[in-house]
């Protein structure tokens, strides 16, 4: 199931990443050779207060999921006597 990070990037708005897990854990990994991919101290939002994203700071959101789509599905009624 992939994972979804979302953060306020820059003055243009958001910034939404698909991601598998294995790269996720790998972008959260902090090596002392490395520069950290999400800086040298994230923060993760456990819920939503604003919906308006300008409002989160430098907060990032975590989201593990799935996209669905919608689909049109015929349903016919039959009587039968």
């Amino acid at each position: 199931m992939p994972y979804f990070v979302i953060n306020d990037c820059d003055d243009d708005g958001a910034y939404i990443e698909q991601m598998s897990k294995t790269e996720l854990l790998q972008r959260l990994k902090i090596r002392p050779d490395q520069e950290a991919y999400y800086g040298e101290n994230p923060t993760f939002l456990s819920e939503i207060e604003h919906n308006n994203i300008s409002y989160w700071g430098s907060d990032f959101l975590i989201i593990k999921g799935e996209i669905v789509t919608p689909r049109v599905v015929k349903v016919i009624e039959k009587f039968e006597i």
